[in-house]
């Protein structure tokens, strides 16, 4: 039996789906769906993201940049939005409300999400969205953003800063200086109840958020998952791990030429790992994903960490890929994976000390 391209779904029904299938025994589940055990640095897929992976070839389903090449950036993000409100099945059912808001932006209001969850705390977290500098926005991680508000019981703002190709390098970095600046300035007018400010992230969002944290005063705590920080240099894992893993070599490239001219690349608002100022860096956690093309940039981030005497936290999740956060909703691993972040977040803003 095989999966074949079919009708157009919901992501609902398609993460429901997904589900059932993760769900069947193995023998079944392996002949459905066309898996296989992957190794790579002596470390094992996990089971439920080989799966999903393997049911996203049967059914021929392209990558982000394939789909923006063919069809131009609309329909990448359209792409983009329907995955991953997939791997978010059931975050909508969460105790958390929200209310849409605007933040001060460096040319001008943006829209942002503010998420409430039942017992909040005092701490908030700025969160800025994956996605390359071209793709997603707040939509795309609602339920991301959720489920960090319920699990940690802290307000989580989520931010809309301006992407390439329309507004092309430093257009979103400055953004985010922006509003890191004036959210930490008065939080509660922003989050009622909120007195001090983590910056957060993942992937493009937590290259944002390290660089906020260099240029930007009063940051609590720094949450960077699986972060790109390094346009300059090359790194062993980006070949070794650059194609049938979700976020590929392929993929990387066609971002950057959506978001940065190559001159830009050692600019240390692009590369906050070359950058020569730390001093403002607090407490930080770093995650990497064994079978990320930017698994190797993650390392060489923490070790720069280190050595400048920041307080780093560094966990790799072997098993796990590219944006496994986003998966939450269909793989167990990457749930727990993302609840360790979350529980590490929570502890952070709990001392009150930077």
């Amino acid at each position: 039996m095989r999966i074949d391209k079919g009708p157009v779904m919901t992501p609902e029904i398609e993460a429901r789906l997904t589900r059932f299938i993760l769900s069947l025994p193995k023998p079944l589940r392996r002949a459905m769906t066309g898996e296989q055990v992957i190794t790579r640095r002596g470390n094992t897929l996990d089971e439920d993201t080989a799966a999903i992976l393997s049911m996203q070839k049967r059914m021929k389903r392209d990558s982000f940049d394939v789909i923006g090449k063919r069809d131009g950036i609309d329909a990448a993000r359209a792409a983009n939005l329907f995955s991953f409100r997939s791997g978010a099945l059931g975050a909508n059912t969460l105790p958390v409300t929200h209310r849409d808001i605007v933040v001060p932006g460096d040319t001008g209001p943006l829209n942002a999400r503010l998420y409430v969850p039942k017992t909040p705390s005092d701490g908030l977290l700025m969160y800025f969205h994956g996605g390359g500098f071209v793709i997603g926005d707040i939509e795309t991680y609602d339920g991301l953003c959720r489920y960090i508000a319920d699990r940690t019981q802290m307000q989580v703002l989520s931010v809309d800063y301006r992407l390439g190709p329309e507004h092309r390098f430093p257009a979103g970095h400055k953004d985010t200086i922006a509003v890191a600046q004036a959210v930490i300035s008065d939080p509660g007018a922003y989050a009622p109840g909120a007195t001090h400010v983590a910056v957060g992230g993942d992937s493009a969002g937590a290259c944002l958020s390290l660089m906020a944290g260099q240029n930007v005063q009063g940051i609590h705590a720094l949450w960077l998952l699986y972060p790109v920080c390094d346009f300059v240099n090359d790194y062993p894992s980006l070949t070794e791990m650059g194609s049938g893993f979700g976020l590929s070599k392929d993929m990387i490239h066609w971002f950057s030429e959506h978001f940065i001219d190559n001159p830009d690349y050692g600019d240390p608002l692009a590369s906050p790992l070359l950058c020569d100022s730390w001093e403002n860096v607090p407490k930080t956690w770093v995650s990497g994903a064994g079978f990320d093309p930017l698994l190797d940039q993650s390392s060489a981030l923490a070790d720069k960490l280190r050595s400048q005497n920041v307080d780093v936290t560094y966990v790799v999740e072997a098993d796990m890929i590219h944006a496994y956060a986003n998966l939450f909703g269909l793989s167990q691993n990457a749930r727990a994976a993302l609840d360790r972040a979350c529980d590490w977040l929570s502890g952070a803003m709990d001392q009150k000390t930077r």
